[in-house]
């Protein structure tokens, strides 16, 4: 009886592996990923005969086996942002089965990001009020561009159009997320220019860059600093 379990349990074992291969996003269909037969130094017509299968984690096929060339194939172009978001890395598990002996192989394949989104401001235009009479160094609070990207192809600097009045200043909070001030250098005067155009820019760290502008129009505001004249 012992001999017969023993014999039960070798037959049951299976062999289990892990394999991991990465591919950037946005590929069209057909492209290739990797070679399996090369990766796990199979025979050719290996895949064939012991009837190999791929069995994705979820409802959707990403990936396609030829198990006659060993070549995975993406089945359907991958974006990863809507995909995964802001996650990273962002994972793709498979399983591939081969049969006679079963053999069982994980497939991890990471999405990489590509810079195919700009960032963008959630206006177009911004309106600011600001009284002519403001001391030096006040700071303006400005709103954050938006990236759907990650890592360096994320935003990674902001600019403000030159300009005698104002500069830009970007700190890190806490979460060593930025924040942006428009900081007043020059004092304002209303008489001489009652309104004021910025472009703010942000730009992201993708080859080539991308980037986002806003319209900053600043309205100066009158503080009563001049006398009557006959």
């Amino acid at each position: 009886q012992g001999l017969y379990v023993l014999l039960s349990f070798s037959f049951l074992r299976v062999m289990c592996a892990s394999i991991r291969f990465s591919v950037p996003e946005e590929k069209k269909r057909g492209f290739l990923v990797a070679n399996v037969l090369k990766e796990l130094k199979l025979k050719t017509g290996e895949l064939f005969t012991r009837k190999a299968h791929l069995v994705a984690e979820g409802t959707q096929e990403y990936f396609h086996l030829d198990i006659h060339t060993g070549n995975l194939l993406i089945n359907d172009k991958i974006d990863r942002e809507v995909l995964c978001g802001q996650s990273d890395p962002c994972l793709l598990l498979s399983q591939l089965v081969l049969e006679n002996p079963l053999e069982i192989f994980n497939i991890e394949i990471k999405i990489e990001d590509v810079n195919d989104n700009a960032p963008k401001f959630w206006k177009n235009e911004v309106k600011v009020d600001i009284p002519e009479n403001i001391p030096i160094s006040m700071i303006f609070p400005l709103e954050l561009a938006q990236d759907d990207d990650i890592g360096d192809n994320s935003i990674q600097n902001y600019t403000l159009s030159p300009n005698e009045h104002f500069h830009l200043e970007v700190q890190k909070n806490e979460d060593r997320k930025d924040n942006i001030y428009l900081v007043l250098k020059k004092t304002l005067d209303r008489e001489k220019m009652p309104h004021l155009g910025l472009i703010l820019m942000a730009i992201d760290g993708g080859v080539p860059k991308k980037t986002g502008t806003v319209q900053i129009n600043i309205n100066v505001l009158d503080h009563n600093d001049n006398f009557p004249l006959f």
